[in-house]
């Protein structure tokens, strides 16, 4: 995922930050800042939440053959690879498609739960009315998009886990 999101021609920045919200349990998330029409130079930020994700680590040891569970068996640095992979798979396949990537563009600092308050409190009907329009057709997609990164993640995973196995003293 990283190869391909360094020769998409995008940039594509990763932050480590705190949650935006004090309840928030998602480990990451992914932006497209700034659309190009052009389809080519998007700039996008992928969000990363080091203490969510060392909340929802799980360190315990389990059998080799267990089905995926995120971050399960998973040291703290290969917790947060499995987490940026995650996100990186978003950023390759959205930015790919230039529908998509002007969909998911937010301007910087602003999250899609902001924007759709303010676009609530918004005095303007018609700006209030695309933003739901926007949010809507984004959640009708967030489902086969998390299908599709909840994948690449199981095969980060497997492969972390693997590695893992190879490298421990028999």
């Amino acid at each position: 995922m990283w190869k391909q999101a360094e020769d998409s021609g995008h940039v594509i920045y990763v932050e480590f930050c705190k949650p935006p919200f004090r309840w928030a349990s998602a480990v990451g998330d992914f932006h497209v800042e700034r659309y190009c029409p052009a389809g080519q130079g998007h700039t996008a930020v992928i969000r990363l939440y080091p203490s969510i994700i060392d909340q929802v680590r799980v360190n315990c040891a389990m059998p080799s053959t267990a089905a995926f569970t995120p971050f399960l068996g998973l040291s703290k640095t290969e917790s947060y690879a499995e987490a940026l992979g995650h996100e990186l798979a978003h950023a390759v396949w959205i930015l790919a498609h230039p529908d998509l990537a002007k969909l998911c563009e937010m301007p910087a600092g602003v999250d899609e739960k902001t924007a759709y308050c303010k676009g609530r409190g918004c005095r303007d009907h018609h700006a209030h009315v695309e933003m739901r329009e926007r949010l809507i057709r984004l959640e009708s997609l967030m489902g086969e998009l998390e299908v599709r990164a909840r994948a690449t993640e199981s095969m980060i995973w497997r492969e972390l886990r693997a590695g893992r196995r190879a490298a421990s003293p028999r």
